[in-house]
């Protein structure tokens, strides 16, 4: 098991940037909470896999029923983190079993702000 730990990531205003990734190499499924812990809510969520470290990345995840009707690698979710409110925190268990990598990209529209990420990854056995 592996955990993840990352507070303070930072989402600008109007762009989709990275604001965490994960090596997910040898492991079955990726359990992770987002806080969006600045003053700002979310525009955009989306999840990006790697099926190798040389491979180029594309889209998994990117609209709220991507989520909140779970499609692959989305198991389960609490609910949409597309439009995370300030101060709110949702969940999110993925299967990252045929990926090397998992990469989350966030923006918002009013302004910028913080997301907190706190999970682990399964390995397989």
């Amino acid at each position: 098991m592996s955990q993840i730990n990352k507070v303070d990531a930072a989402v600008a205003v109007a762009t989709i940037d990275e604001v965490l990734r994960v090596n997910v190499n040898s492991a079955k499924t990726l359990g992770l909470e987002v806080k969006n812990s600045g003053l700002n809510p979310l525009d955009a969520f989306d999840v990006y896999g790697k099926m190798s470290d040389s491979g180029a990345e594309f889209l998994l995840l990117t609209s709220a029923a991507n989520f909140t009707t779970p499609v692959y690698p989305c198991i389960r979710a609490s609910a949409s983190p597309v439009t995370l409110a300030s101060g709110a925190t949702e969940w999110l268990f993925l299967d990252v079993s045929a990926l090397s990598e998992i990469i989350f990209k966030a923006s918002s529209s009013t302004g910028s702000t913080k997301l907190d990420f706190h999970g682990s990854n399964k390995f397989n056995a």
